[in-house]
């Protein structure tokens, strides 16, 4: 896998547009979303390798929405999961990503590198399919 199919979510329209023209720009193909619903309703029509969250997004809609997804790729039987990672202030200084917590499998920094969500994507993946006993197609 060389790049990433990101669902970008934000209930800015507009920066939910920048960062997927930023991740475009990284030659991911990402997709803008205005708010959960919206995501919800994309994931429905198409497989992303990972959700990017604004950390505006209510952290209970946030859980809500990541079991969800969970429960979606268990009736797909999809055989990588999407993780979801959110932007914060919370990650520790001197690191780019970290585990999350409520529904988030990582908190990036707000200025991440698209090589960092690459990395952050790659091994969550393997650590939710690990947990979930999804079996993981290392080629995505």
């Amino acid at each position: 896998m060389n790049t990433l199919r990101v669902l970008v979510v934000n209930n800015d329209s507009g920066e939910a547009e920048r960062l997927a023209g930023r991740l475009t720009d990284a030659r991911h193909t990402a997709l803008p979303a205005s708010g959960l619903q919206e995501a919800s309703e994309a994931l429905l029509v198409q497989k992303f390798d990972a959700v990017l969250l604004d950390a505006a997004l209510p952290s209970d809609g946030v859980a809500d929405f990541t079991a969800k997804l969970r429960k979606l790729e268990r009736s797909q039987r999809a055989a990588t999961p999407a993780p979801v990672l959110s932007l914060s202030s919370r990650v520790p200084n001197g690191a780019d990503w970290c585990t999350g917590e409520r529904g988030v499998d990582a908190y990036l920094t707000d200025s991440f590198q698209p090589a960092v969500l690459f990395e952050a994507v790659t091994s969550l993946a393997a650590a939710i399919a690990r947990a979930g006993d999804q079996p993981v197609d290392a080629d995505r």
